[in-house]
């Protein structure tokens, strides 16, 4: 799917179409996922359709809050010199 290091860059137009589709598959997951989710909890909770988005939102921000914290972190870090 993806060039070789020794190669060059793909055209743009390539890379665009690339980008759009990965875009698309992202897309489609987060839906998958997001849409069950939703109607369990408006089935088996009976909460309305923008609760159960939010729960469902909450929940996630949850579940990715630490590896958010740890990737920020590693951007921000500033590792003191070596003492010998």
């Amino acid at each position: 799917m993806y060039e070789p290091k020794p190669h060059p860059p793909i055209p743009r137009r390539r890379f665009v179409r690339r980008l759009l589709l990965h875009i698309a598959a992202a897309l489609a997951l987060f839906l998958v996922s997001l849409l069950p989710g939703m109607a369990g909890y408006a089935y088996f909770e009976h909460l309305p359709w923008r609760d159960a988005f939010l729960v469902f939102l909450v929940g996630a921000g949850l579940i990715f809050a630490p590896v958010v914290h740890r990737v920020m972190h590693k951007f921000h870090w500033e590792q003191e010199p070596q003492r010998r």
